[in-house]
């Protein structure tokens, strides 16, 4: 609101006529009487006029905040879901109830006492048991206005991420075993969102490939002709590859196998004396991967292989030394990851450290997993239901169930009501879920007077105003006419000074 009485102030103060005044009609909510600067005033002689629209009483349950989760893996431990009632009207409720409603089925029922507090967290329990996206509506009843009464979400419920871990040095001794630390890091958790296979080269084939989502590869240096070709036809597929070669690599047969799809070269091993270690000194902040690990590494590297990244590939890692350490390239509909160490203790100590098992976990998710798009909004907002700006045939429907027309081929719309939009884009069903901005619940009123005194001029009197403005009027109209009274000045002296020289040289 303050906007609007600036750019009306602004229209008024260049304006020649005698009476200027704004005149605002409003239900004057407090959270649209707000103003960024305290001190601001309309103009000299611009009076102001309040017409109050708005009901004197009202009576009002709101939910301010409802916390739920966005994504999900099959099999995943109950979840809870929070929400946070207030009462915002000019009249105090203090008796109300909260329900939670899962896809049309009503989940729980909770009734809220808001009698000696101001608000109350209600929580419920549930579980989301199938694969796919789950739409969700907690509502508050017990109030006159519906309009805000619902918050709704959506939760996507993913598979688990299959992993297939090829152990190019298994052992007998875990101290020895070169997918040890990484087998744990996947599956010790109770809850892992991973299910890991663990087989030993030979065992390898495009079989074993497609049945899983990630291909990691430790150490594994004596792959066949025939199985390279089947990993690198697996990541143009669209499959996924995590790659952290060894002492038992050779570079020359490397290079070579998996030419189309590393993101680097490997060159030759670097091994560091015994007191001497490379560390972690940059890496990519916002990448997917190492944005939630934005901590120090502490992890020491005595050996490592010397990387020369490809031009298409993304060097996430560096050691001290600027060479690389992690390097990430897309091919095709997949995706590779090459780490320049092991995955074990041989040549570093990251697996003692605490954001190994994130690291791992968050480069499997990012090469599975594609970043999540943003699903919820506020009425009001504009947002294209093409993120990727790549769909053929984009169609969708309203919180009522009436066809969205697009007038761009972006297919951006304006949420214009509460609820679930539905689309589909090439096929694939998307909901997002739109609600109302909190604020715009809080029903406390500003009151005219004290609005008119916050911004009306000191110099401005209602009654006075004409005499002002005409004294402003004769002000601006006099202000060039001085300026001509000092050029007439200046030439009555030059005639003067003419004259008196003038009778000097006639003596």
């Amino acid at each position: 609101m303050s906007l609007n009485l600036r750019l009306a102030d602004q229209l008024l103060e260049t304006s020649r006529y005698e009476n200027r005044a704004v005149y605002l009609i409003s239900d004057f909510q407090d959270t649209g009487m707000e103003s960024g600067d305290e001190g601001w005033k309309l103009a000299p002689g611009v009076a102001f006029t309040g017409i109050d629209v708005g009901a004197r009483e009202s009576t009002n349950l709101v939910l301010t905040d409802v916390r739920s989760p966005q994504q999900l893996l099959e099999d995943a431990a109950e979840q809870r879901i929070l929400a946070r009632v207030r009462s915002t009207g000019t009249l105090y409720l203090n008796q109300g109830e909260v329900t939670l409603t899962i896809d049309g089925e009503l989940v729980d029922r909770v009734s809220i006492d808001l009698t000696d507090r101001s608000e109350q967290v209600v929580a419920f329990t549930t579980s989301f048991d199938s694969q796919g996206t789950h739409v969700g509506e907690v509502r508050v009843s017990g109030d006159n206005f519906s309009v805000d009464n619902s918050y709704y979400f959506t939760v996507d419920v993913r598979p688990k991420i299959r992993v297939l871990l090829v152990n190019g040095e298994a052992s007998d001794n875990w101290y020895d075993d070169e997918g040890h630390w990484f087998g744990l890091a996947v599956s010790s958790a109770a809850q892992s969102p991973f299910v890991l296979e663990t087989i030993e080269p030979a065992e390898l084939s495009a079989a074993s490939l497609r049945q899983n989502d990630v291909a990691v590869l430790l150490n594994v240096g004596d792959l066949s002709t025939a199985q390279a070709q089947a990993i690198v036809a697996y990541v143009e597929a669209g499959g996924s590859l995590l790659l952290a070669p060894g002492d038992r690599v050779d570079p020359v047969t490397f290079n070579r196998q998996f030419a189309k799809i590393a993101p680097a070269r490997i060159q030759h091993p670097a091994e560091m004396d015994r007191d001497d270690y490379l560390v972690i000194a940059d890496f990519d902040r916002r990448h997917p991967i190492l944005r939630p690990l934005n901590s120090d590494w502490l992890a020491r590297f005595q050996g490592h292989w010397s990387l020369l990244a490809n031009e298409d590939a993304d060097v996430l890692m560096q050691f001290d030394n600027t060479e690389p350490a992690l390097v990430e390239r897309t091919v095709g509909a997949g995706r590779v990851i090459l780490f320049a160490s092991a995955m074990d203790l041989e040549w570093n100590n990251l697996p003692l450290q605490g954001l190994f098992l994130p690291f791992v976990h968050e480069t499997l998710r990012h090469l599975v997993q594609p970043d999540t798009k943003r699903r919820a909004y506020h009425v009001g907002d504009s947002f294209t239901l093409d993120p990727d700006n790549e769909a053929i045939l984009v169609e969708a429907s309203d919180p009522n169930g009436d066809a969205i027309t697009f007038s761009n081929d972006r297919y951006v719309i304006t949420a214009t009501m509460p609820g679930l939009i539905t689309a589909n884009v090439d096929g694939v069903e998307v909901t997002y879920a739109i609600n109302i901005l909190p604020e715009e619940s809080n029903f406390t009123r500003t009151a005219v007077a004290t609005l008119y005194d916050r911004i009306i001029n000191p110099d401005t009197d209602p009654t006075q105003s004409r005499e002002v403005r005409t004294a402003q009027l004769i002000e601006e109209l006099e202000r060039p006419q001085r300026i001509w009274w000092w050029i007439l000045a200046l030439v009555m002296l030059l005639l003067l000074a003419e004259v008196l020289v003038a009778n000097r040289t006639y003596r």
